[in-house]
C-alpha cells in the first residue's frame, strides 16, 4: 500500500511539473489557460482562479492544460472565437510560440532531476554508521561459507585478493573484482596476520553479510516503534541489549 501511495505521489510531481511547463509558457505567449489539472475523469477539487480553473481529479494517471483554441469543444480550434479574445487563441499564435509551449512539458520533466539532485546530496540520506568503520567481523553465521573458510568473531579485513579495504564499503568494490574466482581475506587476527579463501563458488557479490560476516555493532537501541510492547516493558533509546534470555549479546 506504501509503494502504491509513493508512486502515486512521485507520478503526481511528474505530471505537475510537465503540465507547469505548458502552463508558464502558454501564459508567457499570451495564450488564455482554460483548465489545470493534474489527474483524470472526475473532478475531486476544483477551483476557479482568475481565468483559469485548477481542478485535481479522481484518475491519477496524467493531466491536462486545456487552452483557448486548442483541441476540440466550445472552445476548441473550430469554434467560433470571441473577436477580443482571438488573439489569445493557442492556434492563432505562430509556430514558433506554439512549439514552445508543446516542448515545455518534456523539457521541464529533463530539468527536474537537475533540480533535485543537488538538493538529494546537500540533504544526503540515513546510511548505517558501520559503513565507514574498519571491516571488522562482529559475528559469524553458523555454517555459512565464512565460517566454514574460518572466520571468527574480532577479525579485521584489510585486503580482500590484492585490494586494500579500510572500510566496509570498500569491501563492495574489492568483492565485486573478485567474482568468479577464488577470494583471498587477509586479516589481522589476534595471534597475527592470516589468509583465508574462499572458493569462486560464492554468494559474495552481494557483500560480506551473504556469505556470512556480519559488522561489529553494539546492540544499541536506537529507535522504538510507538504502541509495540517493548516500549511498555520499559525499553528506551540508548539502551544497550548485553543478553537475551541464556544468550549473551555482543552485536
Amino acid at each position: 500500500m506504501i509503494t502504491i501511495a509513493a508512486g502515486i505521489i512521485m507520478l503526481g510531481i511528474l505530471v505537475f511539473v510537465h503540465e507547469l511547463g505548458h502552463f508558464a509558457v502558454a501564459k508567457f505567449c499570451g495564450v488564455k489557460v482554460l483548465k489545470f489539472s493534474l489527474g483524470f475523469g472526475p473532478r475531486l477539487v476544483s477551483r476557479q482562479w482568475g481565468e483559469t480553473e485548477y481542478m485535481i481529479c479522481a484518475i491519477p494517471l496524467g493531466g491536462y492544460v486545456q487552452m483557448l483554441g486548442e483541441g476540440v469543444g466550445e472552445q476548441g480550434e473550430e469554434a467560433e472565437a470571441d473577436p477580443e479574445e482571438e488573439h489569445r487563441s493557442f492556434a492563432k499564435k505562430s509556430t514558433p510560440r506554439r512549439m514552445a509551449i508543446v516542448a515545455a512539458g518534456p523539457i521541464m520533466n529533463l530539468i527536474l532531476p537537475f533540480m533535485i539532485l543537488p538538493i538529494a546530496y546537500l540533504v544526503g540520506i540515513n546510511l548505517p554508521a558501520y559503513l565507514e568503520d574498519p571491516p571488522c567481523v562482529g559475528y559469524v553465521i553458523p555454517e555459512s561459507e565464512a565460517a566454514e573458510a574460518g572466520f571468527r568473531q574480532g577479525d579485521c579485513i584489510f585486503n580482500i585478493s590484492g585490494m586494500d579495504v579500510p572500510t566496509w564499503t570498500d569491501t563492495g568494490a574489492a568483492l565485486v573484482n573478485s567474482a568468479g574466482e577464488p577470494i583471498v581475506f587477509t586479516l589481522d587476527r589476534d595471534d597475527g596476520i592470516e589468509a583465508l579463501t574462499i572458493g569462486p563458488e560464492n554468494g559474495a557479490l552481494e557483500g560480506l553479510q551473504s556469505i556470512g560476516l556480519l559488522p561489529d555493532q553494539e546492540a544499541v537501541i536506537g529507535a522504538l516503534a510507538p504502541n509495540m510492547s517493548a516500549i511498555e516493558a520499559g525499553i528506551k533509546e540508548g539502551d544497550r541489549i548485553l543478553s537475551i534470555g541464556e544468550y549473551t549479546i555482543t552485536s
